[in-house]
């Protein structure tokens, strides 16, 4: 269930502030709205599936910051984002985050940013995905699926200001998350669906350099990922 989920993240952050080489610089689990959820389904005219409605159903987002203490730029990148939680009233700004050269400037090791589901899929200015890189993107949907009616709808989280993860709609419940890496073929695309996403989220426990890695390893490019293939992976690769 999406509260068992839930703890697990809150169980994840509690290793991490534990880990003396850790600092956790934010971390906010937003409360649910359950009238969003039916607002983005009017607008789709289609139900988005179990594993996305459950998930908006115990939670509204999740942002996780942190870095480690050996980082080069440790003082000055968590004071960078400790500043930037404050001014924002204590629930970060994953638009400004990705935004311009923000992220670039303040990025730590460790990145979620999971946003409401009425921002992923309503809102305009967030993550629009108007770009070569996208279209590249939903190129390779469609060749892994061989579905020619998939469309990418809009960026859902990014680990870098470089980095796209969005989901590839088609009329159909569960839609496929797709990710690229914009700095190098737009072909480069690994496919996964939400609740593994998740699970990789957990699993790497936002490591941004890891979890890409994962997603865009050569065995994995132009393939669905399974619930296996995150479950067998080691988070240190």
């Amino acid at each position: 269930m999406a509260s068992d989920l839930i703890t697990r993240f809150d169980g994840m952050v509690d290793e991490l502030r534990r880990d003396p080489e850790i600092d956790v610089l934010h971390y906010l689990v937003r409360p649910p709205n359950p009238s969003e959820i039916a607002e983005v389904e009017r607008a789709l005219g289609y139900p988005l599936g179990a594993a996305i409605t459950e998930f908006y159903e115990a939670c509204g987002g999740i942002q996780l910051l942190w870095i480690r203490k050996t980082h080069e730029e440790y003082e000055e990148r968590a004071r960078l984002v400790r500043e930037e939680v404050e001014r924002s009233g204590g629930s970060f700004d994953e638009g400004w985050f990705y935004g311009g050269n923000n992220g670039d400037a303040m990025h730590p090791d460790g990145v979620i940013l999971i946003p409401s589901i009425k921002r992923a899929f309503l809102d305009e200015s967030f993550n629009n995905n108007s770009g070569s890189g996208v279209v590249g993107m939903l190129e390779a949907y469609k060749a892994a699926l061989a579905d020619p009616e998939a469309v990418i709808y809009r960026g859902f989280e990014m680990f870098y200001p470089t980095v796209n993860v969005a989901f590839a709609l088609n009329g159909q419940p569960d839609p496929v998350l797709s990710a690229a890496y914009d700095r190098y073929e737009y072909d480069d695309s690994a496919l996964i669906h939400f609740r593994e996403y998740l699970e990789l989220l957990l699993v790497s426990r936002g490591d941004a350099k890891r979890a890409f890695g994962f997603l865009l390893d050569s065995d994995r490019v132009g393939k669905v990922i399974t619930h296996e293939d995150v479950g067998h992976w080691a988070p240190n690769e």
